[in-house]
């Protein structure tokens, strides 16, 4: 198997558009693949000042609520992981009490065989 492995790969050739199936997302303007860092360039350019405006004042939105409110919103994620750990725990130990505990089988007094046999 692992001839076929390596027969896979050394025939392998890097994806194309494709194979990634993204000609449907180019065709329609949703992504665009840039030919070179020239082209890269030219786009980040073009489209920087919006995206750029955006992200910079909802960083400075998110950043003026301070250091206290974003304290608080991650000890109230701490908290919510511990107690839905502590519902999982209790829920645990409900289905374990409900499972009756296994019994040993009953003894018979049929044949027991002989002890001292050896061989």
């Amino acid at each position: 198997m692992s001839k076929a492995v390596d027969t896979a790969l050394k025939d392998s050739h890097p994806p194309t558009l494709s194979d990634l199936h993204l000609e449907g997302l180019i065709s329609d303007d949703l992504i665009q693949i840039p030919g070179g860092f020239d082209d890269w360039k030219k786009q980040w350019v073009r489209t920087s000042t919006i995206r750029h405006a955006a992200g910079k004042l909802t960083s400075i939105a998110l950043l003026s609520l301070g250091a206290p409110f974003w304290y608080n919103i991650l000890k109230n994620l701490l908290q919510l992981r511990s107690m839905i750990a502590t519902k999982d725990d209790a829920q645990r130990q409900v289905r374990q009490d409900q499972q009756p505990s296994p019994q040993p089988p009953p003894l018979t007094d049929g044949e027991k065989g002989d002890l001292t046999a050896t061989g």
